[in-house]
């Protein structure tokens, strides 16, 4: 019962607390789950390191963002000079 109340309570909290927008505090409590779930299926073969390895892989993310960053700014002096 617990954990079902927190799944509602948890984005809530980050919109009163951080000033966040819902979709913000949802997403990023959804990441946190997704980590989670990904922990879990990785436990049968990385054991105890498993939420390390879960952890590593949600960094990709940030990878992707990056080139995406980069890709843009590309075309930045463009957009500037319109």
């Amino acid at each position: 019962m617990m954990g079902y109340g927190l799944f509602f309570w948890m984005p809530s909290f980050l919109v009163r607390s951080f000033a966040l927008t819902l979709v913000q505090a949802s997403l990023a409590y959804g990441g946190l789950l997704l980590i989670g779930a990904l922990s879990d299926a990785l436990r049968v073969r990385a054991g105890v390191d498993s939420l390390r390895y879960a952890i590593l892989a949600g960094t990709g993310f940030y990878v992707l963002a990056a080139l995406l960053l980069l890709f843009a700014a590309r075309h930045l002096n463009d957009d500037w000079e319109r």
